[in-house]
């Protein structure tokens, strides 16, 4: 009954700072840690112990229970992210792969500045699973500034909105000096990147990339979906902004729009408004993304759900 699952190669940091298994466990069943009592040495053992654990019994940790019970009664014994029936080698290949993690995710926040319609983070059960808010920043810099560069990748989302944070800025800024080849991510709604300061010091502290989640090419379809706190000619605006300073201080962080697609917003006229509004505005990346809700485009019949459609790279 071993489990072998890609999901396993980072380290999720929830706002309350403890430590949980991976993105697909929003509410956190799977904790084994937190960074006010395990330093970043214990979290890196305690890691290595619940990945073994996991690939061997995947029924010991509850969130990774539900996922190996639905792929098994599916019957996708593999599917590129899991595979359920490995071998020997194929189990000692994996565990040696990914008892060192590559990512580190920082839930910054686990509210948001929107309640968009139909979003996993709107749901009550999300917040009411962090006995915090919004992370620790003395105890998050305490446990990783001097072993930041121990990790490939930092992802500043989860569910959240990371700017909601007063001083995400700040963190970014300190993670980018300890650890200089750090790739950074980040995913946002963009509103919060409201003046002009704050847009200079995300894009100066050269985030590897920023992905912006706007779901709609014009101001009626993206407010179906993220309600009428949107601004939409505000959010081309930071975009357009960021791609200016981008340029302007020689950085190199890819601008993404990220699209999910529903029903009311996959037309071939959204969709080349999209295209249109993306190259206009600077953006490096345009994905359009099928989501699982809600009312998720019928276009598309060919892609599974919460998968890539389509992905435009733009030669500025």
């Amino acid at each position: 009954m071993q489990f072998l699952c890609d999901y396993l190669n980072e380290i999720v940091i929830l706002s309350d700072g403890s430590i949980t298994t991976c993105c697909m466990d929003p509410i956190g069943l799977n904790r084994y840690a937190d960074i006010g009592q395990d330093d970043f040495e214990t979290v890196l053992k305690k890691h290595e112990c619940v990945l073994e654990s996991i690939v061997e019994d995947p029924l010991s940790m509850p969130r990774c229970r539900i996922c190996f019970e639905k792929i098994s009664a599916a019957g996708f014994p593999e599917t590129g992210t899991y595979k359920t029936n490995p071998s020997n080698k194929e189990i000692k290949a994996f565990v040696n792969n990914k008892k060192r993690p590559r990512q580190l995710v920082i839930e910054m926040s686990s509210i948001c500045n929107l309640n968009c319609n139909g979003c996993m983070q709107s749901r009550a059960d999300i917040p009411s699973t962090r006995t915090h808010p919004l992370i620790d920043f003395d105890a998050l810099s305490t446990w990783i500034l001097d072993k930041a560069d121990n990790i490939d990748y930092l992802r500043l989302y989860n569910y959240g909105e990371t700017f909601v944070h007063p001083r995400s800025f700040e963190f970014i800024e300190l993670i980018r000096k300890s650890a200089p080849d750090i790739k950074i991510e980040i995913a946002t709604n963009g509103l919060l990147l409201d003046t002009r300061a704050k847009r200079k010091r995300l894009i100066d502290a050269n985030v590897h990339c920023i992905y912006f989640s706007i779901h709609g090419s014009d101001t009626q379809s993206v407010q179906k979906y993220m309600t009428s706190v949107f601004d939409f000619e505000k959010m081309m605006g930071i975009i357009a902004e960021c791609a200016r300073l981008k340029q302007a201080y020689g950085k190199n962080t890819c601008l993404i729009w990220k699209y999910l697609l529903f029903e009311w917003n996959d037309t071939d006229s959204h969709i080349e408004q999209a295209k249109y509004l993306a190259r206009k505005n600077g953006i490096d990346q345009l994905i359009f993304w099928l989501p699982g809700f809600p009312s998720p485009s019928k276009r598309f019949p060919d892609y599974s759900i919460n998968s890539v459609v389509d992905t435009i790279i733009f030669d500025h």
